[in-house]
């Protein structure tokens, strides 16, 4: 391995409960080519559903989505290998997503099963402690089978450490907090609701202050102003999340911006694409549907030129290199196997959150 290279983190989750596959991947990465190799390292990690780094860079937090749920706290050692720091229960079912605050001292956990948002406190060793809070939403929406209760799928730390946004798929909103940075309490600040039965599930913060979201039910891509001053959202606008029509559900998942913040892509898992849209003062305007070269396109990750698509159907990551003009993928013909891989995390890239690592 050249010491060009860097390294890309890729959580895997088998269909069943603590299968043989699950765990944390990881593979080498050519910075002049972009192309993706197996280190030849991964570790154990039950139903490891997605995964986070610490602002240090040297301590990575796994999601264990089980029904009693649970999260990996790991060391990053030299040559990128995880030193496992032990795994802590959530107090919630099914987590699914899960962010380090700035501060490097909260760890918040989002969770599909039970609806509920998770602080933890993390040691100065990078450790997590037991959880020192755990909110709920209420509500509900009209999706049948997706949304009687509250759902929360994702959950942003805004980077100044003052709020805290979660993207609820159940009750169809948005909802900011204030998080206490002494305790790590959660304090509710405004509830933005989205259009009825979209299904908020992931989103993007975009440089000039707005959100984006996937709207997962109803295969929408969602726009939400937020109010500088009190962090509280409203949506703006909604648009179908592929450039052309499709038939059946296609469940967008991941969405990531592209380099200045330019375009943003959509991975649509019924479509098995790529969809392509420019940010034109802040209103997004299709552009085109890129095949993911795969099955089930779940996550995405942008580093520098490059975007890496994670097709948990097909059990591959698929590199494409950006158009620096059209801002269009092109499949570079790199495909690694990895078994059902969720997640991509790689330091340095914009991962799902609109941070930078």
């Amino acid at each position: 391995m050249s010491q060009s290279a860097r390294h890309v983190y890729v959580a895997s989750a088998s269909r069943g409960i603590h299968g043989e596959r699950d765990g944390i991947h990881v593979l080498a990465r050519d910075v002049a080519s972009g192309s993706l190799a197996l280190a030849g390292i991964s570790v154990p990690s039950p139903a490891a559903s997605f995964l986070a780094l610490h602002p240090d860079g040297a301590h990575l937090y796994a999601t264990s989505a089980l029904d009693e749920g649970a999260v990996a706290a790991f060391r990053i050692t030299a040559g990128a290998r995880l030193h496992p720091l032990g795994i802590v229960a959530t107090g919630g079912s099914r987590p699914c997503h899960l962010a380090v605050h700035p501060s490097g001292r909260f760890l918040l956990t989002a969770h599909y099963g039970s609806g509920h948002v998770t602080v933890h406190r993390i040691g100065r060793d990078g450790a997590v402690g037991e959880p020192c809070d755990l909110v709920l939403s209420s509500g509900h929406g009209p999706v049948r089978g997706r949304q009687e209760h509250a759902h929360a799928h994702f959950v942003l730390a805004e980077p100044s450490g003052r709020y805290v946004v979660v993207a609820d798929l159940g009750t169809d909103s948005v909802t900011t907090y204030e998080i206490d940075e002494v305790t790590g309490h959660l304090g509710e600040v405004a509830r933005a609701q989205a259009e009825p039965g979209s299904g908020p599930r992931h989103l993007v913060a975009h440089p000039e202050g707005y959100l984006l979201a996937t709207g997962e039910l109803a295969s929408r891509l969602l726009v939400f102003d937020v109010d500088a001053a009190t962090g509280a959202a409203r949506q703006r606008e909604s648009v179908q999340a592929t450039v052309a029509e499709t038939s059946g559900e296609n469940a967008p998942s991941e969405l990531v911006l592209g380099p200045a913040g330019r375009y943003c892509y959509v991975a649509n898992r019924g479509a098995d694409c790529v969809s392509v849209f420019e940010l034109r003062g802040g209103h997004p305007v299709p552009v085109a549907d890129v095949s993911s070269r795969g099955k089930t396109p779940r996550h995405l990750a942008v580093v520098g030129t490059h975007l890496y698509v994670a097709n948990q159907g097909s059990s591959t990551v698929v590199t494409f290199e950006l158009d620096s003009v059209t801002g269009l993928p092109r499949a570079t013909g790199n495909v690694v196997e990895v078994p059902r891989p969720y997640c991509i995390l790689a330091t340095g890239a914009t991962v799902g959150d609109g941070s930078q690592r």
